[in-house]
C-alpha cells in the first residue's frame, strides 16, 4: 500500500508539471467517457432498472395477437372472463388502462397520464405505498362510486411538495374531488416506462375520468386494457402458455364478432419486457446502436491519449534507462506508468459524468414533440457510477499498457550514452502509426453513418404526407370527451366550427376523431367486400378508418377525386355512407367504379360515396394504405380534433379558437394545440434524434482523430528538426520540406480511409433496417465523407509542417546541437 502511494504521488507530481498535456489528456478522456457514460445512463433508466415488484420471476405479461399486431390488448370484458376461468395456472390477474385526464395546474390546464387500475393491481404486483395505501379491492367495485387516487411521486413532488399532509387531501377532476389515499413509490413508474402516471385511481371510475368511454366495461369490442398474472405455485410459462391458447380458443367461439379466426393470447415473462414485446426490440436495436458508436468514440480517445504517451515514453528513454541501470525493476516502472494513465484516466471520468450530467439535462429539458410526456429517472445512480468507473479503468489500460510496456524496455546503454531526443527517419509502421490509422478508420465509418441517417433523416422529411397545403398554415386543437348527450355535442360542435370559420384568417374548418399520423390513436373497422376474401384466420378485411365532417378535406387538403364529399343528406338514420381512399379503391376494385359499392359490417352495410386521395396513415414511410372516412353526423364523438386552413399559421388563431371555446363554454378543455407542421414533427422525433446524436458523435470522433493526427505530425517534425535545418540549409525550399512532412502523416490517412470504407460498408448494412429512402451504398455518403475527412486530416498535418518549414536552419541545428 505504502508503494502505491508513492506511485501515486509520483505521479501527480508528474501530470502536475505537464498542466497543458494533462488538461488536454483529461478533457479528451472526458468526451469519450461522458459520452459512454450519458448514453448508458438513457440505457439504464430503460432498460436495466428493476421495477420494485415482489418475485418479479412469477409475473408474465398477458397479450391478445391480432392481425397486424402480435401483442395487443384486451377489452374489460374479456378481463373479467379470463380472470374467472385462469385460477388453475393464476393465482391473480389484474388490469390498467392508460388515461389522459386535464388537471387545473395554477388555473392553466395540463393533460397528464394517469392509470385506471382494477382494486387488486397493486397486491399482485407486490408494491407499497410510500405514504397512505395503495388501491385495494374495495375500491374498485361500483361504477363511479369509489373517487380516490394514488398520487406518483414525481407529481407528489411538484404539485404537492412532497408533504406526507396530501394523503387525505382532495384532488379536483372533471369537476369532482377525488380523495388522495396514498402516494406510490419513487422506484415505481407505472405499467410502461417512462410515462410516469400522476396518478392511480380505480378502473371503475373510468366512466367519469374517460367520458368517451363510458361503456368500456361492458365493451368488448373497446381494446385498451393491459393485463399482467402471476403464476401459482409450481406452474411454468409454458404451462399457462397451454392454458392461454385453450381460453383463446374459447374466446373465438364464444365471441366471433370480437375474435377473429387468427387471435391467441400470447405470455411473456415481465421481466422480459420494457414496453412492449413488440416496440422493445426496436428499443434494444437501438441501444446497442448507441452503446456501439460511443464505445468507438471512447475508443478513439484512448487511440490519441495512447499515441500522446508513445511520444512521451520516447522522451522520458533516458530517464527510464537511469533508473534501470539503478536497478529498478521493469514491473516497477511499468506499474508508475499506469499509475499515471490511471490518474488521467479517472480525471477523465469524473469530468465526464459532468458532461453527461449536463447533456441528458439538456435533452430533458429540450421542447420534444413527443405524443405523451416521457419521465425518465436520469439520476446517475449506483450502477451509472461503477460502470463509469469500469470504464475509465478499461479505458486506462487501452491507452496506457502499450506505452509502459514499451517505454520501460529502452536499450539501456545505447540510450544512456546518447542524449538526443532521438533524429532521423522514424520507422514507417509502429504503434503510434497504428492508433492513427485506426482513429482515421473508426472516425470514417462513425462519420459515413452519421452522413447515412442524415441522408436518411432528410429522405423522411421530403415525403409528401398527403395533405395539399403548408402543414405550418394548418393548426389542430384536440378536445377532450365532454359530458353533453349526442343531440347537444352535435349542435355545439357544429356551432363551433361555423364561428372558427369566420376568424380573421380561416380559410376552412373540419373535425376528425383519429388524426392522420397519430402515435396513438390508430382506429381500424372490419369490413367484407363482395369478391375479395378476407386474409387467411379473418372474418373480416382490418381498414384504418377517421370519422370527420365535411370540411375535414377542405382543412387538410385531402382531396375528393371521385364521386362526393359527406353532406346534409348524410343523415344519421339515412342510409350508411363512406369515402375511401384510392389505395383502397385500387385493391378492391381494380379497374372498376368503386363509387356505389358495398363494404359489409358485422351488422350494416355502408356504400361508397367518394374516393379520397391517399394521406400517410400511420408513418411517412409507409406505402399508400386503403383507408375509410365515415361521416360525422352518421357516428357522433364527443371528443374530436379540431383542423383549421389558415392564411399563416399564425398562433394568435390558436389563442382565439380557445378562447371562442370558454366563450361558448366557459368549462371547457383543451387538450392540445398546435400545427401540423408540429404534429408530423411527432412521428420524426426518434428518428431526428437519432440522426443527431450520431452526427454528434461523429463529429467528435473527427476532432479527436484530427487532435490525434497534428501531434503525431508534431512529433515527427519534432524529431526530424535537425534533417529540416540541413535540408534547409542546403538549399531545399520550405515546400519541399512541408511535402516531405506531410507525406508520413498523410499515407497513415490513406491506409485509415481505405479501412474506414470497408468498416463503414459494413456498419452500413448492419443499420440497413434503420434506413429510409437511402441506399446502404449511398453515394452522397460515402463520397462526400471520406473527402471530407481527407481535407480536415490534410490540415492537422500541414500546420505543424507548415511552422517548422518556416524555422530558421541554424536555428533548428542548434537545437539538436
Amino acid at each position: 500500500m505504502e508503494r502505491l502511494g508513492l506511485d501515486v504521488r509520483y505521479a501527480l507530481r508528474r501530470l502536475l508539471k505537464k498542466p497543458v498535456f494533462t488538461l488536454v489528456a483529461a478533457v479528451s478522456l472526458a468526451l469519450g467517457i461522458g459520452a459512454n457514460t450519458a448514453i448508458f445512463t438513457l440505457v439504464n433508466a430503460v432498460l436495466l432498472r428493476d421495477l420494485p415488484l415482489d418475485r418479479p420471476q412469477e409475473l408474465v405479461d398477458v397479450y391478445r395477437s391480432v392481425a397486424g399486431f402480435s401483442h395487443a390488448t384486451f377489452s374489460y370484458p374479456d378481463y373479467r372472463d379470463l380472470k374467472a376461468d385462469a385460477s388453475e395456472v393464476f393465482t391473480d390477474v389484474g388490469a390498467s388502462r392508460l388515461a389522459l385526464v386535464p388537471i387545473d395546474a395554477e388555473g392553466q390546464i395540463e393533460v397528464v397520464p394517469a392509470e385506471l387500475v382494477t382494486g387488486n393491481w397493486f397486491s399482485l404486483l407486490g408494491v407499497p405505498a410510500e405514504y397512505g395505501r395503495m388501491i385495494q379491492p374495495d375500491d374498485d367495485v361500483a361504477k363511479g362510486g369509489h373517487p380516490v387516487v394514488v398520487l406518483g411521486y414525481e407529481f407528489w413532488q411538484r404539485r404537492f411538495g412532497g408533504d406526507p399532509e396530501a394523503v387525505g387531501a382532495n384532488l379536483p377532476l372533471y369537476g369532482r374531488d377525488y380523495r388522495v389515499i396514498g402516494v406510490a413509490p419513487k422506484a415505481y413508474s407505472g405499467n410502461l416506462r417512462g410515462l410516469n402516471p400522476s396518478f392511480y385511481a380505480p378502473m371503475m371510475m373510468i366512466g367519469h375520468l374517460q367520458p368517451a368511454d363510458q361503456d368500456e366495461l361492458e365493451a368488448r369490442g373497446n381494446q385498451s386494457i393491459f393485463l399482467k398474472a402471476r403464476l401459482a405455485s409450481g406452474v411454468s410459462v409454458s404451462q399457462a402458455q397451454g392454458a392461454a391458447t385453450r381460453w383463446a380458443a374459447g374466446f373465438r367461439e364464444t365471441y366471433p364478432g370480437e375474435w377473429q379466426a387468427d387471435n391467441e393470447i400470447t405470455l411473456v415473462p415481465t421481466s422480459d419486457v420494457i414496453m412492449n414485446p413488440m416496440l422493445d426490440r426496436f428499443i434494444q436495436a437501438a441501444a446497442i446502436l448507441m452503446l456501439t458508436v460511443v464505445a468507438l468514440v471512447l475508443l478513439i480517445a484512448c487511440a490519441n491519449l495512447g499515441s500522446f504517451l508513445l511520444a512521451q515514453a520516447a522522451d522520458r528513454r533516458k530517464e527510464i534507462a537511469i533508473r534501470l541501470a539503478m536497478g529498478a525493476q521493469r514491473s516497477q516502472l511499468v506499474r508508475q506508468l499506469l499509475t499515471e494513465s490511471l490518474l488521467l484516466s479517472l480525471a477523465g471520468g469524473a469530468l465526464g459524468i459532468g458532461l453527461a450530467v449536463l447533456s441528458l439535462r439538456a435533452l430533458q429539458a429540450a421542447d420534444l414533440p413527443l405524443p405523451l410526456p416521457i419521465t425518465l429517472d436520469l439520476a446517475p445512480d449506483a450502477r451509472v457510477l461503477l460502470f463509469t468507473l469500469a470504464v475509465s479503468v478499461v479505458a486506462a489500460v487501452m491507452f496506457g499498457l502499450a506505452p509502459a510496456l514499451q517505454g520501460s524496455r529502452p536499450d539501456v546503454a545505447p540510450t544512456l550514452k546518447d542524449e538526443s531526443t532521438g533524429g532521423g527517419r522514424p520507422r514507417r509502421v509502429n504503434l503510434r502509426s497504428m492508433l492513427v490509422i485506426s482513429q482515421v478508420a473508426v472516425s470514417l465509418a462513425l462519420l459515413v453513418g452519421a452522413g447515412l441517417f442524415l441522408r436518411s433523416l432528410q429522405a423522411r422529411l421530403a415525403v409528401d404526407p398527403g395533405f395539399g397545403y403548408d402543414p405550418a398554415a394548418v393548426l389542430t386543437m384536440q378536445l377532450p370527451p365532454e359530458r353533453y348527450s349526442e343531440e347537444q355535442g352535435s349542435a355545439f360542435m357544429q356551432e363551433y366550427v361555423a364561428r372558427v370559420a369566420a376568424l380573421p384568417g380561416v380559410s376552412a374548418v373540419g373535425l376528425t376523431d383519429d388524426l392522420h399520423l397519430s402515435t396513438l390513436n390508430n382506429s381500424m373497422t372490419g369490413v367484407g367486400i363482395d369478391g375479395v376474401e378476407p386474409p387467411p384466420g379473418q372474418d373480416y378485411h382490418l381498414i384504418d378508418r377517421a370519422i370527420v365532417d365535411p370540411g375535414f378535406f377542405a382543412a387538410t387538403g385531402v382531396r375528393i377525386v371521385r364521386g362526393r364529399n359527406f353532406d346534409l343528406s348524410d343523415e344519421a338514420g339515412g342510409p350508411r355512407v363512406a369515402i375511401v381512399s384510392q389505395a383502397m379503391a385500387e385493391r378492391f376494385w381494380p379497374g372498376q367504379d368503386p363509387i356505389g359499392r358495398i363494404m359489409r359490417g358485422r351488422d350494416t352495410e355502408t356504400t361508397v360515396i367518394g374516393v379520397a386521395s391517399d394521406a400517410k396513415v400511420r408513418s411517412l414511410g409507409e406505402d399508400p394504405r386503403p383507408f375509410i372516412y365515415q361521416p360525422y353526423s352518421q357516428s357522433y364523438r364527443s371528443g374530436v380534433t379540431v383542423v383549421a386552413r389558415t392564411d399563416g399559421g399564425d398562433e394568435r388563431t390558436l389563442l382565439s379558437m380557445s378562447e371562442l371555446l370558454r366563450t361558448m363554454d366557459p368549462e371547457a378543455i383543451v387538450f392540445e394545440q398546435k400545427t401540423m407542421a408540429r404534429h408530423l414533427e411527432t412521428m420524426m422525433v426518434g428518428h431526428r434524434l437519432g440522426a443527431w446524436v450520431i452526427s454528434a458523435f461523429g463529429v467528435l470522433a473527427l476532432f479527436l482523430a484530427t487532435l490525434g493526427l497534428y501531434g503525431v505530425v508534431s512529433y515527427a517534425v519534432a524529431t526530424r528538426s535537425r534533417e529540416v535545418g540541413i535540408r534547409l540549409s542546403l538549399g531545399a525550399e520550405p515546400a519541399q520540406v512541408i511535402r516531405m512532412l506531410m507525406r508520413g502523416g498523410m499515407r497513415l490517412v490513406g491506409i485509415g480511409l481505405v479501412l474506414g470504407f470497408a468498416l463503414a460498408l459494413l456498419g452500413s448494412r448492419l443499420a440497413s433496417g434503420l434506413l429510409y429512402g437511402v441506399s446502404v451504398t449511398d453515394p452522397v455518403a460515402f463520397a462526400v465523407v471520406p473527402l471530407l475527412l481527407a481535407a480536415v486530416a490534410a490540415l492537422a498535418a500541414w500546420i505543424p509542417a507548415r511552422r517548422a518549414g518556416r524555422v530558421s536552419p541554424v536555428r533548428a541545428l542548434r537545437a539538436n546541437g
